[in-house]
């Protein structure tokens, strides 16, 4: 009635959506991405993580969401089931689990991430937190 109003037409004086339903649109976008990383499996670590190629030359992994990473045959790994703790409650949760705190890939007082890589090789060794 608004639109009417004000001598809107959509289609013909204000175009459509241009994204009609996100949901099959993201599904697509999903899918072309992983076609494409698929395509260029060198690019990822025997963990699924995208590999780079830094200015100095040393090549290092990044961060890459779960539903991205491959397998090396270039299919999707599977998602890891959640680890119980004796309790039965997922590891992390409740008090003092998970976030961004000075734990497992958060940051420490310096700001540097405390989980890095070069090379495929774990890195954390050699940063102080």
């Amino acid at each position: 009635a608004a639109l009417q109003q004000a001598g809107v037409e959509l289609g013909e004086s204000y175009p459509h959506r241009i994204v009609s339903d996100l949901a099959a649109a993201r599904a697509r976008t999903v899918e072309w991405l992983i076609a494409t990383r698929a395509s260029a499996i060198e690019f990822n670590d025997a963990g699924g993580y995208d590999l780079i190629t830094l200015p100095s030359g040393q090549r290092t992994r990044v961060f890459t969401k779960q539903e991205f990473r491959l397998s090396a045959d270039g299919t999707r790994k599977p998602t890891p089931t959640p680890r119980q703790d004796a309790h039965g409650a997922a590891a992390g949760a409740g008090r003092g689990g998970g976030g961004a705190g000075r734990g497992r890939g958060g940051r420490g007082s310096s700001g540097r991430s405390t989980v890095a890589s070069s090379g495929g090789q774990d890195i954390r060794r050699y940063l102080k937190t």
